[in-house]
């Protein structure tokens, strides 16, 4: 009887662990586009996949007649991902965002539904709802909904919440949804609800711009400043409290390392703050840097080269820098 119990109570430990342990890979859900020795990104309508120890990158999937493609998540087998209208709707311009899916392999590449930013959590796609119009001079534009969730294939679509005028990004952390964007009054401003929708709380505003990153019950945050350098500030998710950090632009966040460039256009220096440790480590300079994507031993820096914003170059480099090698050069139209 009482080797019994002390199964019964080993196997509740165990799966009280379990469940905790799902919990915290989840709410890092959003952050990262990582699935066991790959990392996933598109760059001029390609999908690449980078091995996480060895740097060698492999070409997934060309997206055919599409040049913005972006990966934002990735759930067993399957890569989550927006893709342009030139794919989706031929003839109309890029303006219109469909969410697609698409095998790790490159095959069974499938419109979902309309709209921006998947967020993988659970058995669901939190993302935003879009409607698309075109005006007489044959322009095009996507007009948020608000938060929407679906299922992984793209059934049962159910609005969540329509807290802002426009959205910049959803993210998901501790079983909130965070979301950037301009509020009712056209101010920018960043917010969350509960995974229903409910219970609305501000979390910071004014001169809302760029990423954030979530680690440790932090949320890193960046706000613009006209004529200078953007400024990054940390907001305690328990107390609310609003501390700066430092001057610079946020480009990522992963494994507990913050991305970010600081200087002018022309001479930009992407630097990797390690959170833990709070130091800075210079990665390279650059013109100006438009985004990374994080990896624990390797990155991929997408820069723009010369003083053409439409000239971009990818590199992909140690994170400290080293064994940097170009992977494409592109003109972006």
């Amino acid at each position: 009887m009482k080797n019994t119990q002390k199964m019964t109570w080993l196997f509740l430990l165990l799966f009280a662990c379990s469940l905790f342990l799902a919990g915290k890979q989840e709410a890092e859900a959003s952050e990262t586009v990582v699935k066991g020795s790959y990392t996933y990104f598109a760059e001029n309508g390609i999908i690449y996949k980078m091995h996480n120890s060895t740097g060698k990158i492999k070409k997934v999937l060309k997206v055919k007649s599409s040049n913005t493609v972006e990966v934002f998540a990735v759930k067993g087998d399957w890569l989550y991902l927006t893709v342009d209208d030139y794919f989706c709707m031929k003839g109309t311009d890029k303006s219109w965002k469909y969410i697609c899916r698409v095998k790790t392999n490159g095959k069974s590449l499938k419109k979902l539904t309309k709209g921006t930013c998947p967020v993988v959590y659970g058995k669901y796609i939190y993302y935003i709802e879009q409607t698309f119009t075109r005006d007489n001079s044959s322009y095009s534009y996507g007009t948020s909904k608000g938060i929407y969730r679906m299922g992984l294939s793209g059934s049962g679509k159910r609005k969540i919440a329509n807290p802002m005028n426009s959205y910049s990004w959803i993210k998901i952390y501790n079983k909130r949804i965070y979301f950037s964007g301009r509020n009712k009054n056209y101010s920018t401003a960043i917010g969350s609800v509960n995974l229903s929708g409910k219970d609305l709380k501000t979390v910071a505003s004014g001169n809302i711009s760029g990423e954030a990153y979530f680690y440790k019950n932090v949320m890193y945050m960046e706000k613009w400043s006209q004529g200078a350098n953007d400024s990054i500030y940390t907001v305690d998710l328990k107390t609310g409290t609003l501390s700066y950090l430092l001057a610079g632009s946020i480009h990522a966040g992963y494994n507990g390392e913050l991305y970010y460039s600081s200087g002018t256009f022309g001479s930009k220096t992407l630097y990797r703050y390690q959170i833990n440790k709070k130091k800075s480590v210079k990665v390279c300079k650059k013109n100006s840097i438009r985004n990374v994507i994080g990896g624990k031993k390797w990155i991929i820096v997408n820069y723009y080269r010369g003083n053409v914003r439409q000239n971009i170059g990818v590199d992909r480099m140690k994170i400290n820098g080293k064994s940097k090698k170009t992977l494409t050069k592109y003109f972006r139209s």
